[in-house]
């Protein structure tokens, strides 16, 4: 019965950071697969600064806070609980889907926007109707973080302030592993969950042909911004799911599977 599951003995580089990947590796065994953990990036704190801690300190002179991801949510209540136990008045929150709505109702809060897809433009059009002018913002967000939300918030008139709570950095370990894989054709998908995570692909192969490397692999990205960095890049993308979660990109490379054998 086990050789009936979909992605029966197929090999599927995980490039997340090691805490991200754990579920993402767990489903793949669910469905047959065979996670292979390589992770392309590692997820960090950012520096805990002075300025930091007194932007959390006035939290309550914003009127809303925005989270464009789960690791935002997951560092900022980490990194700043201890200020934010103190019966601390939050500001509307605004996250940019699914897997952020549900990091942020781990820590008792609930968004008041969630737009329809995942996407940071699609976030601020769900965003717009519920903001009144002199509009006091706080932005969430890694170091790597696209800039889309605060310039153009900006841009409409609204005073913004960027709170970098995690570092997204290259992990250099993975690659000699990443190597001896492609060289061995040991992979038969490659999943990437971010633009930084195929960055720095490329950048691990840096004087290699990226194409000679991954023939054959299946390439699935989670969303549209991701796969544009990768086509950029001169990768060929296979697998780009309507809706930008892990769980989708599983499905699609699911049904591409099926579809290929049939």
């Amino acid at each position: 019965m086990h050789n009936m599951l979909p992605l029966h003995n197929k090999r599927i580089v995980v490039t997340r950071g090691k805490q991200q990947a754990k579920g993402f590796a767990e489903k793949i065994v669910e469905l047959g697969g065979i996670p292979v953990e390589i992770p392309l990036i590692s997820i960090i704190p950012a520096n805990y600064t002075h300025e930091n801690k007194m932007v959390v300190n006035k939290l309550h002179e914003y009127q809303w806070l925005i989270f464009s991801s789960a690791n935002g949510v997951h560092f900022f209540f980490q990194q700043f609980q201890e200020q934010l136990d103190c019966n601390v008045l939050f500001p509307k929150i605004a996250v940019v889907g699914k897997r952020t709505l549900e990091a942020l109702q781990q820590y008792g809060h609930e968004a008041s926007v969630v737009p329809k897809q995942f996407v940071q433009e699609s976030l601020l059009e769900a965003l717009y109707p519920y903001l009144n002018s002199g509009n006091r913002i706080l932005n969430v967000r890694g170091n790597l973080s696209r800039d889309t939300i605060k310039s153009q918030l900006i841009n409409s008139g609204y005073d913004v302030t960027d709170l970098v709570v995690y570092q997204t950095i290259e992990n250099s370990e993975s690659k000699h592993k990443l190597y001896r894989m492609l060289t061995n054709d040991d992979i038969d998908v490659i999943t990437f969950a971010s633009s930084s995570a195929v960055k720095n692909f490329v950048s691990l192969l840096s004087g290699h042909s990226i194409a000679q490397y991954i023939r054959g692999c299946i390439v699935a990205c989670i969303g549209p911004i991701t796969k544009e960095t990768a086509t950029n890049l001169g990768i060929t993308v296979h697998i780009c799911p309507k809706e930008y979660t892990l769980d989708s990109m599983l499905q699609e490379l699911v049904l591409y599977y099926n579809r290929v054998s049939n």
